[in-house]
């Protein structure tokens, strides 16, 4: 199963589609960043066809992609060039732009959770919420649901 990811942040800026299309290309200038590959002009960039990416999104139009990437770099997210061996060879490179980098930025340094993580266990939470009214079948559901938990000790700090 092939899972697609894409920053929230930048899919509100740019759509769907084209998050996805940054993600990917952040994923691989990432990984040959990590591998130190491909860096050209003070910049590490990957490349792909817009039938490649085609292949890699079969949800989405080849002719499409190949509008969003102009797109993007329209818009500022994306820098494109040509650094293949061959000068037959039309394969884009591409590298991602500040623009895109802040907007992620941004998203990552402003996770907070609405809601803390409890102190307690969530054993304790779960015996507390079903203190009132157990059943045995209840009682022994818990009990296998959580085996090295004294269930009887529980209830009673429970109370």
């Amino acid at each position: 199963m092939k899972i697609h990811s894409f920053h929230i942040d930048v899919a509100k800026n740019v759509g769907l589609g084209k998050a996805v299309i940054l993600y990917n290309l952040d994923f691989w200038i990432k990984k040959n960043m990590a591998n130190n590959m491909h860096e050209h002009d003070g910049a590490y960039w990957t490349y792909n066809s817009s039938t490649a990416f085609g292949k890699l999104f079969p949800y989405l139009n080849s002719n499409t992609i190949r509008k969003w990437l102009i797109d993007l770099e329209d818009e500022g997210y994306i820098l494109s060039a040509n650094y293949n061996k061959t000068g037959f060879d039309r394969t884009k490179w591409y590298t991602l732009t500040n623009k895109y980098y802040s907007i992620v930025q941004s998203e990552q340094s402003g996770v907070t959770s609405e809601h803390p993580i409890p102190d307690r266990k969530p054993y304790e939470e779960i015996i507390q919420m079903y203190f009132q009214g157990l059943s045995n079948k209840e009682l022994i559901e818990i009990k296998e649901a959580f085996p090295n938990v004294d269930i009887h000790r529980e209830l009673k700090k429970a109370k």
